[in-house]
């Protein structure tokens, strides 16, 4: 059975559910000792067991780990919501804000905006396998089961397909309400992330006192899953810092 942790969890052994906000939430509860949430970024097909499978063994040796997972994806929801994306599913991997051209030096719509795009109206396995070359740098990691893992997440229920189909994101700007964060924060960005460009983590850098940031080479969209022993090491080191 692919993706399973290096303690060997595996998904259904520690998936639980629990009834919140008029949902479902679906998340798994792993380790013992000071809690930490982890929330997932908002492609077509994530979870949160995907993307953090390879970290959670060790991880949870330190600390309690929640890995949840956010409305509309896996089995929390499913939702209808008008409003911006990142209100309803705040998250990693994400933009300050949406709508205008916001970047600097990056194109917009990026590469990985137009490849989520397109898989997002034309879920075929294609298309996902297309979606996923385009997100992570090393493409040897978008194997079989990968892509056939993150086709059958988006596409298992048709009520959350149909969910994600209604709901509306607003254009919306949190850029203002950056300065008033005041826990540490650390920034893990890919350098060559397609989708979220790394100008995107040096401007919230600009805007939080107590932060820093780590920019890792030959690395996608996805820091825990391309590069997961230095992005562990990165993020234990931070939190017993702190």
């Amino acid at each position: 059975m692919p993706f399973i942790a290096s303690n060997g969890l595996t998904e259904a052994g520690t998936a639980k559910t629990i009834a919140a906000g008029g949902m479902t939430v679906h998340y798994h509860d792993v380790g013992a000792g000071e809690p930490v949430l982890f929330l997932h970024s908002y492609g077509p097909g994530t979870t949160a067991w995907i993307t953090f499978h390879k970290a959670v063994g060790l991880l949870s040796q330190h600390f309690r780990c929640i890995l949840m997972d956010l409305p509309n994806f896996s089995k929390t929801g499913p939702i209808v919501y008008r409003e911006g994306v990142h209100a309803v599913q705040v998250m990693g991997g994400s933009h300050i804000g949406t709508g205008g051209d916001r970047y600097l030096m990056a194109n917009r719509p990026s590469e990985g905006s137009r490849a989520t795009r397109q898989a997002l109206d034309n879920p075929s396995r294609e298309n996902i396998a297309h979606y996923l070359r385009v997100h992570i740098d090393d493409e040897s990691l978008v194997t079989d089961e990968l892509v056939d893992y993150i086709h059958r997440a988006h596409t298992w229920s048709q009520e959350f397909v149909e969910a994600r189909r209604q709901s509306v994101s607003l254009p919306h700007d949190y850029t203002q309400e950056l300065p008033g964060i005041q826990a540490p924060v650390l920034l893990i960005h890919g350098r060559y992330d397609r989708m979220v460009a790394f100008e995107v983590s040096i401007a919230i850098l600009n805007h939080i006192a107590d932060s820093r940031l780590l920019l890792l080479n030959n690395c996608g969209h996805w820091p825990p899953f391309e590069k997961s022993d230095e992005w562990t090491a990165q993020v234990i080191a931070f939190l017993r810092g702190y």
